[in-house]
């Protein structure tokens, strides 16, 4: 019973990482070059905080 478990388990990420890729990317596409450069922004500081 278990495994059976732990299989939904991995099923449920992959779905969910599925969703979650798909909808940023639709975002990415209907997102204009402001909310694009403001993502960009936070990321790139976010990455030289690290």
């Amino acid at each position: 019973m278990e495994t059976v478990f732990s299989a939904l388990k991995v099923v449920l990420v992959g779905v969910v990482a599925i969703v979650v890729v798909g909808g940023f990317a639709i975002w990415w596409n209907g997102a204009s070059e402001t909310d694009r450069q403001t993502f960009e922004d936070v990321f790139t500081s976010f990455g030289k905080k690290k």
